[in-house]
């Protein structure tokens, strides 16, 4: 009986371990673009090979590649914004859209710094409720300079952040469907 009990265990961890072996990453773009017709193969291809360990990643690690490129670009976006606070010629309403999409792009990167520590932990769950989080950025800042009626100062910079957000997010779900295999 002892024997069952240890081999069904045994199972059930190789079936929960399989969940993040090696896939390679162009099936997994395959099926990032399956799932969600508005992301690109090319994109997700082209964002995730700049880091050669992705040739060889289990979606768990190519999780956390995309959120690192996440982490990145919403960088890069906040040194943007800050180029652009210098600006004294903002009006009223840019500096106030401007500080809100910092302020997003700020909670972004420490949603996305969560989300990694909940994928190296084993919380995919939790990872995935931490990237949604993150990927409100793009979108708060735009809707910050809607609100006030005025143009977006980052609208490429937004744009770029959402699909790389969205490609962490997909990414990510793929995980947690292969997780909660019985």
């Amino acid at each position: 009986m002892k024997s069952i009990i240890l081999f069904a265990s045994a199972l059930v961890l190789i079936l929960r371990n399989s969940a993040f072996a090696s896939a390679s990453l162009e099936d997994t773009c395959k099926k990032v673009q399956a799932s969600d017709p508005n992301d690109k193969y090319e994109f997700c291809i082209t964002s995730l090979q700049v880091v050669p360990e992705s040739r060889t990643a289990n979606l768990s690690q190519l999780t956390i590649i995309a959120t690192q490129l996440s982490i990145k670009n919403y960088t890069h976006t906040l040194g943007v914004i800050a180029q652009l606070l210098k600006n004294h010629s903002l009006s009223h309403w840019q500096k106030e859209a401007l500080e809100t999409c910092q302020e997003s792009y700020n909670s972004g990167v420490d949603d996305s710094k969560d989300a990694i520590k909940d994928v190296k932990a084993g919380d995919i769950f939790g990872a995935s409720a931490s990237l949604s989080a993150a990927a409100g950025a793009p979108g708060d800042c735009e809707d910050a300079f809607s609100e006030g009626e005025e143009a977006s100062l980052l609208p490429r910079e937004d744009d770029l952040a959402s699909k790389i957000s969205a490609l962490a997010i997909d990414i990510v779900a793929l995980l947690k469907s292969k997780s909660s295999i019985p």
